[in-house]
């Protein structure tokens, strides 16, 4: 089983294959090799671009051909990623920190295109670069997959089937037109295709085709022929969009779904709504339903995968757990329920109860029982084993806090013996924290690090030497965090008031349900309290977290359809009673 904290592992490889591949561009630079780049993201002067597995960066005005204005490269840098160019690394820039690596710069200039051949009244792929008051600037550079460079048009607004359609124009909009002539003024084109199309399909219902790529994503067309889009939203569906989208998604490659042509666009785009959505969701409502009667209120057997300090969970042998180890669950019995988790070993079988299911990602929300004898005989191996511990004075060891009192707080160390020699505690006297802020800071759950004084005839007496790193308190420990959207509508959270964390959508956190849960974040509202686990602490001290099933009444509800337990189907924030 992978562990999602591997892909942390491999810092000292992945520094050793970086500097191989900085070898290569400082030599294809002394060389002036040629070298295949592809363009990653666009920014103010120039391109951020991928060449032999290292990030570069070309400048605009360093770019096989040129605009009059950089505003122009925007609406086309979507369609760039698609292509490869050409170019030679021209100059690299060597950072004073040596913890910033080189900066690569490539001179794309040196790439030959293409010679156009344009054909008249051929049909042609532009995107709109610019609008002015009597027509739109075109590039069918595009149609070539920029092969020939930039081939810049221009489309009169008399061109275009009526006013409305040249006024809904938008920068970016791929548009198809007829090549007409070229004169002293430049090219000019006609727009073809949108009037027709619109008028015979706008209104009416079709059969649109799926097909799936190689990384599973659904694309749609109509007749065969037209590209379409299926958009499934809560404007379109309501509280059953993330239903349909689960069962859409489920369908095979070539299935065929009833749907209403809501609007053609000018590049022949369809847009689509779902006729008779019951119909398309009542197979994946069903077996949600069996799932829920077959194991909510129920005892089930769970195994305990381990891999390094990474705990999962498996249900009934083929479905994820999530077992939140919290207050409100296990009262005063919590701390011994973490330690029998946390000490059990690889393969465990432990039984638990069913609390509930999120249903569109299968992932069960347990409670773990635990019988009176092996909570007696767990607690009992727990207790002081002096005979079979040597502690060093004033050695380090790591501790876990499990009884906070107004004067000090009882550790156990056995935590830093795994549980090996069973419950080793002592007194960590308020006057023995490094200030008195620590100790005010100290809760039971808290690992802090501790130098061991000795004994006294209370038992044994703790120092504390210093709070933990950030990584050893908080990596992989699950924290309810409040969710901020800022003014751009990025999502992040703050830890300690001072701490910020983001949520990366990765394929290593979240496997095959990377969409679903970038489509979840992307729901949750600014105040929203969710449950994460700490996946990675940057060097700038930022938190790296992967949102868990939300199933908290306190913090954000399911939305359901009337069934008899329920069915997940839209995640959003509590609303108070009487709101």
């Amino acid at each position: 089983m992978w562990s999602i904290f591997s892909i942390f592992k491999q810092k000292d490889d992945d520094k050793r294959r970086l500097e191989r591949l900085f070898q290569e561009l400082r030599r294809s630079k002394d060389q002036n090799i040629i070298i295949p780049f592809q363009i990653v993201k666009i920014r103010k002067s120039g391109f951020v671009v991928l060449a032999k597995g290292v990030r570069a960066f070309v400048p605009f005005t360093l770019m096989p051909w040129k605009y009059d204005k950089n505003e122009k490269w925007e609406p086309i840098a979507f369609s760039l990623k698609e292509s490869i160019f050409y170019g030679v690394v021209c100059r690299i820039e060597k950072s004073d920190d040596e913890n910033k690596a080189e900066r690569f710069f490539i001179d794309a200039s040196v790439m030959k295109l293409k010679e156009a051949v344009l054909t008249r009244n051929e049909i042609y792929k532009g995107i709109v670069i610019h609008i002015a008051q009597y027509g739109v600037l075109l590039d069918i550079g595009h149609n070539f997959q920029w092969a020939c460079g930039s081939i810049v048009g221009f489309l009169h607004y008399t061109k275009f089937p009526d006013i409305e359609t040249f006024k809904s124009i938008e920068i970016g909009d791929i548009i198809r037109v007829n090549y007409r002539e070229t004169n002293e003024k430049g090219i000019e084109f006609i727009a073809v295709g949108y009037v027709d199309l619109h008028a015979k399909y706008a209104g009416t219902t079709t059969y649109a085709k799926i097909h799936k790529d190689s990384n599973g994503e659904n694309h749609f067309t109509v007749e065969d022929k037209y590209e379409a889009r299926l958009p499934v939203s809560i404007s379109l569906y309501g509280e059953n969009n993330l239903l349909i989208k689960k069962a859409i998604n489920e369908l095979p490659d070539g299935a065929e779904i009833h749907c209403e042509i809501l609007d053609v666009k000018i590049n022949s785009l369809f847009t689509l709504k779902l006729l008779s959505p019951d119909e398309l969701i009542q197979t994946v409502q069903s077996d949600a339903h069996k799932l829920e009667s077959s194991y909510i209120g129920k005892k089930v057997k769970v195994k305990i995968i381990r891999e390094g300090d990474d705990i999962a969970f498996l249900v009934d042998k083929k479905y994820t757990g999530f077992l939140p180890l919290v207050g409100s669950i296990y009262h005063e019995n919590l701390t011994i329920v973490k330690r029998i988790i946390e000490s059990s070993p690889n393969n465990t079988i432990i039984e638990c109860i069913v609390q509930s299911i999120n249903v569109l990602y299968e992932v069960f929300t347990i409670i773990y029982i635990y019988p009176n004898k092996i909570y007696k005989a767990v607690y009992e191996s727990l207790t002081p084993k002096p005979e079979n511990v040597e502690l060093i004075l004033n050695e380090r060891y790591k501790g876990f806090v499990f009884k906070k009192v107004d004067y000090g707080a009882f550790v156990d160390i056995g935590y830093h013996f795994q549980w090996k020699h069973g419950c080793i505690e002592g007194l960590l006297h308020h006057t023995k924290f490094a200030d008195n802020e620590s100790f005010i800071n100290c809760k039971t759950g808290d690992i802090v690090s501790v130098h061991y004084l000795g004994e006294n005839e209370k038992g044994r007496v703790f120092q504390d030497t210093e709070w933990m790193s950030l990584k050893d308190r908080y990596l992989g420990k699950i924290l309810q965090l409040s969710v901020v959207r800022n003014k751009y509508g990025t999502l992040k959270a703050e830890i300690e008031g001072k701490y910020t964390a983001v949520f990366p959508v990765l394929g290593a956190l979240y496997g095959p349900n990377k969409k679903i849960m970038k489509d979840m974040i992307q729901s949750l509202q600014d105040g929203t309290v969710v449950d994460c686990e700490v996946v990675e602490i940057q060097p700038d001290n930022r938190f790296l977290v992967k949102l868990l099933p939300q199933n908290d009444e306190k913090k954000i509800i399911v939305v359901t359809t009337e069934t008899e337990h329920g069915k997940t189907i839209e995640i959003k924030p509590q609303t108070p009673m009487g709101d």
